[in-house]
């Protein structure tokens, strides 16, 4: 054995030892991410079918923390589906199946339009998700 020389070699297989030991861990930790990823990307699908099919509320309040600023209405659609109403072009309304407290329904209003603050302000339609409110929805 290695044992028999000066306290560097043992240093040094020491070092290989633990070497060994942190590939194996480095290994199984993105083996878990990765099935980790892959069952958290199930439970979105599942979330997603279940609102644009069901509209309910605890679907599309736990989609609702996978929109961020920025993405494209086509993307915002693939995970939700078309929304139920659009009062003005840019703004659109996903109803859910429970009623509001004072009137209306519970649901998410998103934009895909901004103000253009001027003389005289104007709306710019960007087709990008601009702002999104997730609450009571009246009319």
């Amino acid at each position: 054995m290695l044992t028999i020389f000066a306290g560097n070699v043992r240093r040094t297989e020491r070092r290989g030892i633990l070497l060994l030991l942190a590939i194996p861990l480095t290994v199984m930790l993105v083996s878990v991410d990765k099935y980790a990823q892959k069952g958290a990307d199930q439970k979105w699908n599942r979330y997603s079918t279940s609102y644009k099919k069901n509209h309910d509320y605890r679907s599309l309040k736990a989609l609702v923390k996978l929109l961020k600023v920025g993405m494209s209405q086509s993307q915002v659609e693939d995970l939700l589906g078309p929304s139920v109403y659009s009062p003005i072009e840019g703004q659109h309304y996903y109803a859910t199946d429970v009623q509001a407290r004072h009137g209306g329904v519970m649901g998410l209003v998103v934009e895909y339009r901004k103000w253009k603050r001027n003389k005289y302000p104007e709306v710019i339609l960007t087709g990008k998700l601009e702002s999104f409110s997730f609450g009571p929805i009246r009319e």
